[in-house]
């Protein structure tokens, strides 16, 4: 998933170890490509966006999957994500991150609630296949929390062997925590128990008002004001282990004033992600979403459904920000956002121990980035 940068630009600039007297060229933005295998899950979550229908459809053919990450290969993409659903559903999951590898992706990375990953020997055969990266959907620090959301029991435990399994494999590992009404109160102890196992990548998503999440509203409904207090309970705790902070998807400047660089899409701009140099490593322009039913930018996917309150014109982000979830305007109303009058400081002034504001990739994620033509 590519990460935000601060200030939205759209242009690499040089490394800042050139040599002197000439200025290093700097490395052509990386294409990514996320494929979605199809949406069949093993878990029933409550704020779970996509509608019970595209479940029961079929995952793509494996020869479906191959041509698409493939075409894309050649197309430029060097960092494959394969997504779902549940990707480890896939039959021949294994055997496409082995062709993902052998066609020249140095990563391959995968979103997954990690059921399936607490079979040491499963998670063995992809970490040989050549995965690279597993995020995983985590929602609580509990099994109590998190099996409740995901109405799975055992699903926490399974979830952290799997982890555990990747992570003494070799391979790099993130947690997603999907904020909703059962898990907000509790977010930064939940911050400080993945820290204090070793997890540091993490991100919080706020909830689309569609699937599973309409249908349980009622348990799970939680206003934006609501989940960014809880986001600025859980950067404390970030701060004060000087760790590198979340990254946050689905929130608007105006709700989180300051935490612009650490959220990604609220703008079209908002998606690039770029290295401790200042230099541009994805842009958004060239991260492509692969679903079953057709495929688009991120930028253009980011901007769907949005809309913007009255209020907004008057904002200094009004010619960038993308607005708001239609539906969760119908729910909550535009009361709660609020024009800013200006840019506002950075919350990260003052924060010791973060190399970038800016979202930044592992070295090996950089060398494999850095390569793409």
């Amino acid at each position: 998933m590519a990460r935000t940068a601060a200030t939205g630009r759209t242009a690499a600039t040089s490394r800042s170890d050139a040599p002197k007297g000439r200025r290093a060229a700097a490395p052509r933005p990386a294409r990514v490509h996320e494929l979605f295998l199809g949406y069949a899950c093993n878990e029933r979550c409550l704020f779970c966006s996509q509608e019970f229908a595209w479940r029961r459809e079929p995952f793509v053919p494996f020869e479906d999957a191959a041509r698409r990450a493939w075409t894309a290969y050649q197309g430029g993409a060097r960092v494959l994500v394969v997504n779902g659903g549940e990707p480890t559903l896939y039959a021949d999951l294994e055997r496409l991150v082995a062709l993902a590898r052998k066609t020249g992706y140095p990563e391959v990375h995968i979103q997954t609630n990690g059921l399936r990953l607490a079979d040491r020997e499963y998670a063995a055969a992809l970490r040989r296949a050549g995965l690279t990266l597993a995020r995983f959907s985590i929602h609580g620090h509990t099994p109590e929390l998190h099996d409740a959301q995901v109405q799975v029991p055992g699903a926490f435990e399974k979830a952290w062997a799997g982890l555990e399994n990747l992570r003494s494999l070799g391979a790099a590992v993130g947690i997603n925590v999907v904020l909703n009404r059962l898990n907000a109160p509790t977010l930064a102890e939940s911050c400080a128990w993945f820290l204090e196992r070793g997890v540091g990548d993490i991100g919080f998503i706020f909830p689309l008002y569609e699937g599973d999440m309409a249908v349980y509203a009622r348990r799970t409904a939680l206003s934006m004001t609501d989940a960014a207090a809880a986001v600025r309970r859980a950067f404390s705790e970030f701060r004060a282990r000087r760790a590198e902070p979340p990254f946050m998807l689905n929130f608007t400047p105006c709700v989180l004033p300051g935490y612009e660089g650490r959220t990604l899409r609220w703008s079209g701009d908002a998606a690039a992600l770029y290295d401790g140099a200042q230099t541009l490593l994805i842009d958004p322009a060239s991260y492509r979403l692969d679903r079953p039913e057709g495929g688009k930018g991120l930028a253009d996917s980011a901007a769907e459904n949005k809309a913007k309150p009255e209020a907004c014109a008057s904002c200094v982000y009004a010619p960038r920000c993308l607005g708001v979830e239609r539906r969760y305007l119908e729910r909550f109303g535009p009361g709660e956002f609020r024009p800013l009058a200006s840019v506002p400081a950075p919350v990260h002034r003052g924060w010791r121990g973060v190399r970038s504001w800016r979202r930044v990739l592992n070295p090996r994620e950089t060398a494999a980035l850095r390569g793409a033509p």
